[in-house]
């Protein structure tokens, strides 16, 4: 998931939709990923104050890798270099974690996500 100080309220909406209906909260990790600025330093700490025991990793996102390649658009919230980084994912999170479920911060889950993650996608 993505963190932005304009859409923070809704990645911590995202969060707790996902641990109060997972079966197993203490095995669920997040890997964040923050623009590389100002706001990255404290991007850490704001999740931290708000899920004190969350398992979590934040990613910087260089967003001059993707800014040049954006051109204007309708809608001015995909000019946001950030909407471009679950492209970069492989490259961005640790190369240990073989697997990962992106969640938009908008999005609300209703069920357990171990449901969508025990989906075999072999085949």
């Amino acid at each position: 998931m993505t963190l932005n100080v304009k859409y923070f309220r809704r990645s911590v909406a995202a969060v707790h939709s996902v641990l109060k209906h997972s079966s197993c909260p203490e095995n669920v990790y997040f890997h964040f990923v923050a623009l590389k600025n100002n706001y990255f330093q404290d991007s850490r700490k704001m999740v931290k104050s708000v899920f004190p025991s969350l398992s979590f990793k934040v990613y910087s996102f260089n967003e001059f890798r993707v800014k040049k390649l954006i051109s204007s658009s309708i809608r001015q919230a995909l000019d946001n270099p950030l909407n471009y980084a679950r492209t970069y994912l492989a490259e961005i999170i640790q190369p240990c974690v073989e697997r990962v479920i992106y969640l938009d911060s908008d999005v609300v889950l209703v069920d357990d996500i171990q449901k969508l993650w025990s989906i075999s996608l072999t085949g």
